[in-house]
């Protein structure tokens, strides 16, 4: 129970902070991917060993907590996809074009 959410936060550590994704350098781009790959299997078992701790107990909090647990695993799946890993992937197409034209897109751009 206490693995995936340890290994999460571990993770985090790691994660690249930057204010223009089209500035990460090939290692910062690596490293964002992976990142960001290894959180789409760690939020929801995070979730998962978080609702184990309640079982066994039930009541309106736990119910409550549980619901709170899935729409966390799949927002945050769902979130990382997009913003994480498409972001990554977007970047790194435009780095080796040697371009940075899709960010001037009306939709997906900046």
């Amino acid at each position: 129970m206490v693995g995936a959410p340890l290994v999460l936060a571990v993770l985090e550590l790691f994660h690249p902070h930057v204010h223009d994704p089209t500035e990460l350098s090939l290692q910062s781009l690596q490293t964002w991917l992976l990142v960001h790959y290894l959180q789409i299997a760690l939020f929801p078992l995070s979730a998962l060993s978080l609702g184990l701790l309640t079982g066994g107990l039930g009541g309106p909090a736990v119910a409550l907590s549980r619901i709170a647990l899935l729409v966390f695993a799949v927002d945050f799946v769902a979130f990382n996809t997009a913003a994480g890993v498409v972001t990554g992937v977007l970047v790194k197409a435009a780095q080796d074009a040697g371009a940075l034209a899709v960010w001037n897109h009306p939709v997906i751009g900046c």
